[in-house]
């Protein structure tokens, strides 16, 4: 556990979080960067976080980086409407599989609270596959099991997660035998 938790690495800046991944895809590990923050109403903000992201990217891609980016939607606009989320979303998987990168860089989506999980999850269906997506699924609702279904019948890519919210549906126990039923529908 000790050396799983080394692992994980906080930066103060997007030049020290790609240089921590780097170090960590040289290691083996697929890293995975996202940016602190969420429920953003401020156009500026949200706008900014777009632009982080899209720095990010190309970071990664300029040190041939094999890591992957992970937004919140609430970084890039869901707190606002969900039209503006996925406008910005769009703007940025946009970004990540252009033409001037010789890489394209991963982009996962995060599910965030449960009041905004049905929004996160609409976009999503909307996204063209051709992006490549990947989208977190939380073990702790009783809807997960019908959305990954819905998702592997599309050929759409999800990572399931426990969740870390309190709101969840169900105890400790059972979202921990809900982890084992769902990770075993995603590799059936």
């Amino acid at each position: 556990l000790w050396r799983l938790k080394s692992k994980f690495i906080a930066a103060s800046n997007s030049r020290d979080a790609v240089k921590a991944a780097e170090r960590l895809a040289r290691e083996g590990y697929t890293p995975i960067i996202n940016l602190l923050g969420e429920h953003y109403r401020s156009r500026k903000k949200i706008d900014r976080t777009v632009d982080d992201y899209r720095y990010l990217i190309d970071l990664l891609a300029q040190f041939h980086i094999k890591g992957r980016v992970s937004l919140k939607p609430t970084q890039i606009g869901l707190a606002v409407s969900k039209e503006s989320y996925a406008w910005n979303l769009m703007a940025i998987l946009r970004h990540a599989h252009s033409q001037k990168h010789i890489q394209d860089v991963p982009v996962e989506i995060d599910i965030e609270k449960k009041a905004r999980a049905y929004d996160t999850l609409e976009v999503f269906r909307h996204v063209p596959g051709e992006f490549n997506v990947r989208q977190a699924i939380q073990a702790y609702f009783h809807v997960s099991e019908k959305d990954i279904a819905e998702f592997i019948k599309c050929g759409r890519k999800v990572r399931l997660v426990k969740g870390a919210y309190a709101e969840g549906e169900f105890s400790k126990v059972q979202v921990d035998d809900r982890m084992i039923a769902l990770s075993e529908q995603l590799i059936a």
